[in-house]
C-alpha cells in the first residue's frame, strides 16, 4: 500500500491488477510493431475519424 497510495489491501490490489493488465496490453501491441499494413490513405482516416467524433458529440 506503501507504492500505490492505496487506502486498503482491496484498492491496493485492484490498482496492482489495473497496472499488470495495462502493461501486458502494451507489451502485446509493442510485439505487433512492424507487423501490420494499413491500407489507405491517413489523411482521410483522420477526416473521418474527426467526423465520427463530431457526430457523436452532436
Amino acid at each position: 500500500m506503501r507504492f500505490t497510495h492505496a487506502k486498503t489491501r482491496t484498492e491496493a490490489i485492484n490498482r496492482a491488477l489495473s497496472e499488470w493488465v495495462r502493461r501486458k496490453k502494451i507489451e502485446k501491441l509493442k510485439a505487433l510493431r512492424g507487423k501490420l499494413v494499413l491500407a489507405g490513405d491517413l489523411d482521410e482516416l483522420r477526416r473521418l475519424e474527426i467526423e465520427e467524433i463530431k457526430s457523436l458529440h452532436g
